[in-house]
């Protein structure tokens, strides 16, 4: 497989990194060792991805489905970490379709049976959760950080093409509140799992406060102790 430079970078900006995601079906496996191949341009994909921050909560029961599914927290937390020192976000491509295939929403929202859960799937809920949970500063993170393409044959390769994320379809809300219906939820709380999410607010807020107390501190000068 070849993809088009010119449409990858126009999803990377001024990052030379990528995390990339997908199904197995829309070849996202392929598409992310041909972006290895463009020159100056570091690309991942789950299998490969190394985590940055604790972002596991020791209550979690340890599975792959788990393993995968954390990894937009981590990048979201790094992103935010990123943006704070003026660095480029990478970008989290998730490829959802190949040439006229697509996920439907209908596909991301429908309860499934525990052993027969898609991991994929559970990515992109999670996704959804991470843009629209955790504050308007992460849900801007989260919204720079996730890019939804479908692979599209081009004259110079597939291109990337941008499509809007799921739930930003006007039937979203419809199906998600279904699926939120049928949640076997926590005592007390509206969600299934709350830990992911303690754990989760815990270190984004964790870097929030370390930023503004080297706000406070100002630059440290050329003779100062290194901590």
């Amino acid at each position: 497989m070849n993809i088009d430079e010119e449409s990858i970078k126009a999803l990377c900006g001024t990052s030379n990194k990528i995390v990339v995601f997908g199904f197995g079906r829309y070849k996202y496996i392929e598409a992310c060792e041909a972006i290895n191949k463009i020159k100056g341009i570091q690309a991942v994909h789950s299998d490969d991805y190394q985590y940055k921050h604790e972002v596991f909560d020791k209550r979690q029961p340890y599975s792959m489905n788990a393993y995968f599914k954390y990894i937009p927290n981590d990048l979201v937390l790094e992103n935010y970490k990123r943006k704070q020192q003026g660095e480029p976000i990478i970008p989290l491509i998730f490829i959802i379709g190949f040439e006229e295939d697509e996920c439907s929403l209908e596909q991301v929202t429908k309860r499934q049976e525990k052993y027969d859960k898609w991991v994929t799937l559970t990515e992109l809920r999670r996704c959804y959760k991470l843009a629209h949970e955790f504050g308007n500063e992460l849900t801007e993170v989260a919204n720079e950080t996730f890019k939804f393409v479908k692979l599209k044959q081009g004259s110079n390769g597939y291109q990337l093409q941008m499509v809007s994320p799921l739930w930003q379809s006007q039937d979203w809300e419809k199906h998600w509140s279904k699926r939120k219906q049928s949640t076997e939820k926590a005592p007390g709380s509206e969600y299934k799992y709350d830990y992911w999410r303690e754990r989760f607010s815990t270190l984004a807020n964790n870097l929030k406060d370390k930023k503004q107390s080297e706000d406070e501190a100002g630059p440290s000068s050329p003779d100062s102790p290194k901590q």
